[in-house]
């Protein structure tokens, strides 16, 4: 895997951006974390970041994440394309989002309250991950956003009104269990 990587890191400078993409999604989805070659990426990533779609960007620092590397100016540029873009993105590319830079513990106020307003719009169509995972990352981040905690929280009764079958069990668990953590964390901000 060794020269691969080194082949794709002399290659990288030829990539569109779906191959960027493909590439930092495939490593680490192989949990294959090759510096030189994610560097390259990266560097060819913000050279061409304005070509990014929503989903582009979540793919994308969702790579990093999995592989746990912070590279703290490929992230400013992640977060200042994501603010813009963030809106165009479904329910998944938002709330990934939102996972990315709490696991990397990326605390960016402009980017989160851009999340924020992306999820608040698309709330409705929110399912029980999206609402956990929305609830995790702010929580994570400790950046307290009541509107979101509210439709969020409403979002899940609904889900929870819905017919549900036993196999959305697991997932109701963990999005119940999540907003619980959530609002003991934040229960002195109420």
């Amino acid at each position: 895997m060794l020269a691969i990587s080194g082949q794709l890191q002399k290659k990288v400078v030829h990539c569109d951006v779906q191959e960027l993409v493909n590439t930092a999604w495939a490593f680490a989805k192989l949990g294959l974390c090759y510096q030189p070659l994610m560097d390259a990426i990266t560097t060819q990533a913000s050279r061409k970041v304005a070509k990014y779609t929503a989903r582009d960007l979540a793919n994308t620092a969702w790579a990093f994440a999995v592989l746990m590397l912070v590279n703290v100016p490929f992230m400013k540029v992640l977060a200042a394309r994501t603010q813009i873009r963030i809106h165009e993105g479904d329910t998944q590319a938002i709330s990934n989002t939102a996972w990315v830079f709490a696991t990397l513990l990326y605390r960016d106020e402009p980017l989160m309250s851009a999340i924020s307003s992306a999820a608040l719009l698309r709330m409705p169509e929110f399912d029980e991950q999206g609402c956990a995972t929305m609830v995790f990352a702010f929580a994570a981040l400790e950046i307290w956003r009541q509107p979101l905690l509210n439709a969020s929280v409403s979002q899940c009764m609904s889900i929870l009104r819905r017919p549900a079958g036993s196999s959305r069990a697991p997932q109701l668990r963990h999005l119940l269990d999540t907003l619980a953590a959530s609002v003991e964390r934040n229960r002195g901000d109420l």
